[in-house]
């Protein structure tokens, strides 16, 4: 602004450059280093300050990715844990269901042994010295129908209805 109003920072054909004395060329050299050093110096804090403002800034979206991720690990995590427990859950209900047909196969087996029991009680009070053949022949039968083997189903039926008919011809025979 001094140079200006001293008219040395004007240019043009028509400008005269005033000649300047030792003293005041100094002053004014002073003068324009002082403000170099002072535009210099805010300048040097505004680059810090913009440098850390974007380093607090980067430092901050950082924090925000850590944090999402370690959202997205814990989702996973309770996805899987959630997919676990159904797994378990539809295996207790499979063994649930098992139980529930062993328990109706052990009351359907206890019915037929109780209605075998009665049919044998009933004709070997008719029948007389027969009845411990048709007890052993229904106590085999029952054996091998309750018997899990299905290799061996073919022989059971064959020895079975064996049985029967041996007890029938000393029945009636």
């Amino acid at each position: 602004m001094k140079m200006y109003v001293m008219n040395i920072g004007r240019s043009g054909q028509s400008s005269t450059i005033p000649k300047l004395n030792e003293d005041a060329a100094i002053e004014l050299g002073a003068n324009l280093l002082g403000e170099g050093v002072i535009f210099g110096i805010a300048v040097g804090i505004l680059a810090f300050e913009v440098i850390r403002q974007k380093e607090k800034e980067k430092k901050k979206d950082e924090d925000e990715q850590a944090f999402i991720n370690s959202l997205e690990n814990r989702i996973n995590e309770l996805t899987f844990a959630s997919e676990e427990l159904d797994t378990k859950l539809r295996e207790l209900t499979r063994n649930i269901y098992a139980v529930q047909h062993q328990i109706k196969m052990k009351e359907t087996k206890a019915a037929v042994t109780s209605k075998t029991t009665d049919v044998v009680l009933h004709s070997s009070s008719h029948s007389g010295t027969s009845s411990g053949v048709i007890v052993t022949a229904l106590m085999y039968a029952k054996s091998r129908i309750f018997e899990n083997t299905p290799e061996k189903s073919f022989t059971s039926v064959s020895l079975i209805t064996t049985a029967l008919l041996d007890a029938k011809s000393k029945i009636c025979g």
